[in-house]
């Protein structure tokens, strides 16, 4: 199957997910090819505090 698109976007971290954005914005096609979840690890699942927070409930419940 072959494809035609206008933007090719490789990742769907902030940056690639803001390239969408443009992208979408200046009505062009694309493609976005992500290996995982969308959006980054910090803000799903990393360093940001409620996640901190959420881990240590967690941790605690199975206990």
């Amino acid at each position: 199957m072959e494809r035609s698109v206008d933007v090719v976007v490789i990742g769907a971290g902030t940056a690639g997910l803001a390239a969408v954005s443009q992208v979408r914005q200046a009505n062009k096609s694309f493609i976005l090819i992500n290996g995982g979840e969308l959006g980054t690890t910090c803000a799903r699942v990393g360093c940001m505090p409620s996640k901190a927070l959420i881990q240590v409930g967690h941790d605690l419940h199975r206990r």
